[in-house]
């Protein structure tokens, strides 16, 4: 719904000619009163055309003005997501929603403002001027919501005794490890964890304070601390347990290559993905790639694909919830030269919570620093 609704010269002529207490608009009866009581005596609305006040006489702006609803903080977040990934699919699987009620918080918002946000076209969105120039405002705004919910978290729990740890995938061992040692000097102390699996959800919930600190693996974001590398995994070959690469106690590229290379979403973790393919390249390898959209080594619709021989998919490896390996797949680390990745700690800056604190130095114990990094590690494209 655009600001102003078509210039209606007539009626333009008759506001302006008319004294302040005889200007009426058609509306039903008790609906949308325009608040004559809010205007001087004195005024008139007599101006230049270049600022005719025709949209005073509208019924829904003077309900906007003097009415005014709260913003959905949701149709915010969708339009970040959206600018961001220039992608509804793309942004419904980083709000873990479907597109449906991502579409109709777009078009609410746009209604809502009165200004179109995206021109729609078959290969995504593209961002119009004015969605542009209020994109920084909506991050502003989301920014601003998020530090309130902090704030308020921080006021409900003062003095509680609990840490709230992200969990990236496959990273149980590093953070029970700590777990263990933290204990030895705060047993009191409980340590709540949250699976964060996608280097969105741990930023999210970083924003939020529904996390504290997260053990995670890049993109990170510049607005939080990052911590130098605790350690360094090998990227694993996820194969089917017949498969003669099973045999193996490491797999190269190379060996990989008659094998189709099953892709998930680059967007749940966009260095590694990028990572994975400068591998086949500077191998020589010319992969052939099946996009699995939904499914990775990280689902149970990954593994019926693996497991099934429809190809091998690389990755962090596969999260066990048994003391044994799952039947159907085999896990094999790749002996190609900087097939590595890198976990690091992420936390807010300056973290005021004493006992945070305290668990953050049990880490650096653990895993000494010299410094942390000043910039974002990695990257989004």
């Amino acid at each position: 719904m655009p600001l102003h609704k078509g210039d209606d010269a007539a009626k333009c002529e008759q506001i302006l000619r008319a004294p302040v207490g005889l200007v009426k608009t058609a509306r039903p009866a008790n609906q949308y009163a325009f608040p004559l009581e809010r205007i001087s005596p004195g005024d008139t609305l007599a101006h230049s055309s270049m600022r005719c006040p025709i949209h005073l006489s509208l019924p829904w702006y003077t309900d906007l003005i003097y009415n005014p609803r709260p913003m959905d903080l949701r149709r915010v977040k969708a339009f970040i997501a959206v600018a961001e990934t220039l992608s509804v699919t793309k942004a419904a699987e980083r709000l873990h929603i479907s597109q449906p009620p991502l579409s109709r918080h777009i078009h609410q918002l746009e209604e809502e403002l009165g200004i179109t946000l995206f021109v729609r076209h078959r290969h995504g969105v593209t961002l119009t001027e004015a969605g542009g120039r209020l994109l920084e405002k909506a991050r502003a705004l989301e920014a601003a919501a998020s530090e309130f919910a902090l704030t308020a978290r921080h006021v409900s729990s003062a003095g509680a005794n609990e840490i709230r740890v992200g969990i990236g995938w496959g990273l149980w061992d590093v953070v029970n490890r700590i777990r263990i040692e933290f204990a030895r000097t705060c047993p009191n102390v409980t340590i709540a964890a949250t699976d964060a699996y996608c280097w969105y959800d741990s930023d999210e919930q970083l924003r939020t304070g529904a996390l504290d600190l997260a053990f995670a693996r890049p993109p990170f974001d510049a607005g939080f601390e990052v911590s130098a590398p605790i350690l360094s995994e090998r990227i694993q070959a996820i194969v089917s347990d017949v498969s003669p690469l099973a045999a193996r106690d490491s797999v190269s590229i190379r060996e990989l290559a008659s094998e189709p290379l099953l892709l998930w979403d680059r967007q749940i973790a966009p260095v590694l993905y990028d990572q994975i393919l400068d591998l086949y390249a500077r191998a020589g390898v010319e992969p052939r790639m099946f996009p699995t959209p939904g499914a990775g080594p990280f689902n149970h619709a990954g593994m019926m694909l693996v497991a099934s021989g429809k190809g091998v998919y690389l990755g962090y490896g596969v999260p066990l919830t048994e003391p044994q390996p799952p039947s159907g797949v085999a896990v094999r680390p790749l002996s190609d030269r900087d097939a590595t990745t890198e976990v690091r700690v992420v936390h807010r800056k300056a973290e005021s919570s004493p006992v945070v604190r305290r668990f953050l130095e049990c880490v650096w114990c653990m895993y000494p620093q010299e410094q942390y990094l000043p910039v974002a590690v990695g990257s989004r494209r």
